[in-house]
């Protein structure tokens, strides 16, 4: 009996999460979190720009998955776009997202869990 093999693939991984979270969320709850929601509806828009798919979000953690290296590089432009963002606001609850990238071989295509 042949056993059935899942395909594997290269992928890169971009995470980003909000600095502080705790301090803003102290600040003003309902405010923090609709602000970090909008945040990573935002980055969710733009990644999916980029050909990338979010994968998993949790509370204030992302995290996102690209086929190409240049596609998670140019989502980094994400970045800019907060930048504007906060300087629209005219108060001090402004959520920093912090973002890194990672390149993985994926013996097989990436279920998130549940």
């Amino acid at each position: 009996m042949t056993e059935a093999r899942l395909p594997s693939k290269f992928t890169f991984i971009l995470h980003a999460d909000v600095a502080g979270s705790t301090a803003l969320v102290q600040q003003d709850e309902e405010l923090a979190h609709r602000r970090i929601q909008d945040s990573f509806r935002r980055f969710g828009d733009i990644t999916a720009h980029y050909n990338g798919h979010v994968r998993e979000l949790r509370g204030d953690a992302l995290l996102a998955e690209f086929e190409r290296a240049s596609d998670a590089a140019a989502a980094l432009a994400f970045q800019s776009d907060q930048s504007e963002y906060l300087s629209q606001l005219d108060d001090t609850l402004q959520p920093t997202i912090g973002n890194g990238c990672l390149a993985c071989f994926l013996p097989h295509r990436w279920q998130p869990s549940p």
